[in-house]
């Protein structure tokens, strides 16, 4: 069963492009999977399925969706962020790409590209090597995805051995781990919490204040108060950070994608520090290990910036096009 929950149309996007946005709220394994959905009219767009960041949800896309009209963009709300987080674990790679598979075959998509920031990334490479796998042994399911975009993220990152779980959400999050704890009294405090930070600050407009507003939910606090606070599983963080560093699962993955695969990644890191999330010497690795893949170095930007900033979102925009024309 799939059940609609809205539809409006997207804003911002040029009128005479008649873009819709909808939602959805697809069966997955423990309840409902809030998924978003910018849809053209046209019937045969190209489908982009958009997987979203550690503590984003999916509106994190609605500037690039504003920046491809003619493109259909499927966004779900990841296991235990946005208005999934109610779902509850496993969490985990693996268990986002069974979540991502379900919201395809509910949706009845059978060709797509998939697209992948930060956390995001990963389950596309998992998502891109399942898939593979299922089409060389003629599994039903198999050959969905054409090929992929990674934005700073799906490549293995190494972290010391000595980290603690909060040391790691840091290292993840950068701010946001400190974000991720506080309440806000409303939504101008949690605007000005986000508007501080260090990557956003200077890239800082009327979309990004839009949606800090999605990036929160309202809870009823023990003296009966309501308060805002990121809407984001703590079990899910936790689960989730441990995946990213130095895990041979992610590597392998790599190995088993056979589609056209595009990385781009940032200069500057989680706070707008430079290097950033990969350095040049880890990029100039990965560009030896990995031949067949193309890179795109976004030296300007950071690793939120990549997909909220206008220079960002541009750039990814571009990328997008180039691929989809590409084959």
């Amino acid at each position: 069963m799939l059940r609609g929950a809205g539809r409006q149309p997207t804003s911002g996007v040029d009128e005479g492009s008649r873009m819709t946005y909808l939602t959805h709220d697809v069966p997955v394994a423990s309840g409902l999977m809030r998924v978003g959905e910018w849809r053209p009219d046209e019937v045969d767009a190209p489908v982009i399925l958009a997987l979203h960041g550690m503590t984003s949800t999916h509106h994190v896309w609605s500037t690039l969706a504003e920046q491809l009209p003619d493109v259909r963009i499927i966004a779900p709300d990841l296991r235990g962020r946005g208005l999934s987080n109610d779902l509850t674990g496993p969490y985990g790679v693996a268990q986002h790409t069974s979540d991502a598979r379900a919201v395809m075959r509910a949706l009845g998509i059978t060709r797509a590209t998939v697209l992948g920031h930060s956390l995001g990334a990963f389950v596309a490479v998992e998502l891109l090597a399942r898939d593979a796998a299922e089409s060389s042994t003629g599994a039903a399911g198999g050959g969905v995805f054409e090929r992929g975009v990674l934005v700073d993220g799906g490549l293995p990152v190494t972290v010391p051995l000595n980290h603690s779980e909060a040391d790691l959400l840091e290292a993840v999050l950068g701010a946001g781990a400190r974000g991720f704890t506080l309440s806000f009294a409303d939504r101008a405090m949690n605007r000005k919490f986000w508007s501080l930070h260090p990557a956003l600050s200077a890239a800082w407009s009327p979309a990004l204040a839009a949606y800090a507003d999605t990036h929160v939910t309202e809870y009823l606090t023990a003296e009966g108060a309501i308060e805002l606070q990121l809407a984001v599983s703590p079990d899910a963080l936790a689960a989730d950070s441990r995946e990213l560093f130095g895990s041979t699962a992610a590597r392998a993955a790599l190995d088993r994608v056979r589609v056209p695969l595009t990385v781009l990644t940032a200069g500057r890191g989680l706070l707008n520090e430079s290097p950033g999330v990969y350095t040049p010497r880890e990029i100039d690795g990965w560009k030896l290990e990995l031949p067949h893949v193309r890179f795109v170095e976004l030296h300007t930007v950071n690793h939120y910036t990549t997909v909220l900033g206008e220079q960002g979102v541009a750039a990814l925009a571009h990328a997008l096009q180039r691929t989809l024309l590409s084959s």
